[in-house]
């Protein structure tokens, strides 16, 4: 078997699960996560069961995912079901000022994270960490971030069912590698020279490739992203050879 092909696979075999991986990414430190888009609750539930430490807030849009969740996640401990918080409304206006210190939104396009995080900044307020699992790919959210005052202290990738998704923990402060090649395309990635990375970018090139006509009405910049993006996989291709 052709050396590359070895060590794509072993690339891949190493990326966890987008719901462990998400979990991972909330800091040891965290005393209330409030999960935006909560859906079935799996994150909750393992946040609740693992890290005892923890209050849950999970938000949805719909009032229906409140009996569905306490339908689909069964507690067999009544304390833990009194640390779980849920909450009907769209993105923060449920939430209190200060009342979370990690915010998780996962599974939503990235246009959708930014309107959220925008909406109010004074729901920001207390607020040290975010999680960020959008639904494909992180253009415009490095940005944002940038702009409320964040950025991304840890990367990780997720291969599942045949797609790649790019997760952060976005923190208080500024980026040291703002103005380098790599900040767009995830700069802890580089620095941990994730095992997953060229795989990733060698994915995500022909993925946005596609995509570019609806991308650059709201990206104008999209074209020299693509070309930063061939200098990205340069770098990170070394790093697959040494694996």
């Amino acid at each position: 078997m052709p050396k590359n092909d070895v060590n794509r696979k072993s690339s891949l075999a190493v990326l966890r699960n987008r719901l462990a991986a998400v979990a991972a990414l909330i800091p040891a430190d965290v005393r209330c996560v409030a999960d935006i888009g909560y859906d079935h609750g799996r994150l909750i539930k393992k946040l609740v069961q693992t890290r005892p430490e923890i209050r849950a807030i999970g938000v949805e849009l719909q009032p229906h995912y409140i009996d569905q969740f306490w339908r689909l996640n069964i507690f067999e401990n009544e304390a833990d079901r009194h640390r779980v918080d849920l909450r009907t409304g769209s993105g923060l206006a449920p939430l209190y000022p200060g009342e979370a210190d990690c915010l998780v939104l996962a599974g939503i396009g990235e246009t959708a994270i930014a309107n959220i995080l925008t909406a109010d900044p004074k729901k920001l307020l207390g607020v040290s960490s975010l999680v960020l699992a959008p639904s494909r790919y992180f253009i415009k959210l490095r940005a944002v971030l940038r702009e409320l005052g964040f950025f991304t202290a840890k990367e990780d990738l997720v291969f599942e069912r045949g797609n790649f998704y790019h997760l952060a923990l976005a923190q208080r402060g500024s980026d040291p590698a703002e103005n380098s090649l790599i900040w767009h395309f995830g700069p802890r990635l580089f620095e941990a020279q994730h095992p997953g990375l060229y795989q990733f970018l060698t994915y995500l090139k022909p993925y946005l490739a596609v995509r570019m006509p609806f991308i650059e009405q709201q990206e104008p910049s999209f074209q020299v992203y693509l070309k930063q993006l061939d200098s990205a996989m340069k770098i990170a291709r070394r790093f697959a050879e040494d694996i």
